[in-house]
């Protein structure tokens, strides 16, 4: 009897163990959704621990564009800030130091955000992310979407030779 309430303790040991090393599920924030409501924006909350507000939009000519607005909120010396995110390339394979060498030139051109790649699992993501003021005003948050999924388009269609990636 010992041993099986040992084995127990041990199983809900690390079941708590392995839930608390997992960040914990965020809502999706209310202010974005209303936000993305009232403009008639269509969205998809990505279950993530970010609770992401997934959105595609066409651009015009055949091209459309994923981009995302983060329900988490990260603090900065005290200021709160929400990252805007828009894919750019999706790849199994690292891209080629030509590849690399073009995102770095049009990343010194940009100032609102940046360029980053990270490994994710069998992939190689790279995206564009806009760090802004979490609760920034409507049309300025709307209004950097837009930009950072124009960015995105731009420098995908140099990398790719105008190819729109799914």
């Amino acid at each position: 009897m010992k041993s099986i309430l040992c084995s127990a303790l041990l199983v809900i040991s690390a079941l708590g163990a392995s839930a608390q090393d997992q960040e914990p599920y965020i809502e999706p924030d209310a202010w974005v959704q209303d936000i993305l409501e009232r403009r008639n924006m269509q969205y998809a909350v990505m279950n993530s621990n970010e609770s992401e507000f997934r959105i595609e939009t066409e651009l015009g000519n055949g091209r459309a564009q994923g981009g995302f607005i983060d329900s988490k909120i990260s603090a900065y010396q005290g200021i709160e800030l929400r990252d805007i995110l828009s894919l750019v390339l999706v790849t199994e394979e690292m891209p080629a130091q030509d590849m690399m060498y073009k995102i770095l030139e049009v990343n010194e051109q940009l100032k609102m955000g940046f360029f980053e790649m990270f490994h994710n699992g069998a992939s190689y993501v790279v995206r564009y992310k806009c760090r802004v003021p979490a609760y920034l005003n409507e049309r300025d948050l709307i209004d950097i979407y837009y930009y950072g999924i124009t960015v995105s388009d731009e420098l995908e269609k140099l990398i790719t030779g105008g190819e729109d990636i799914e």
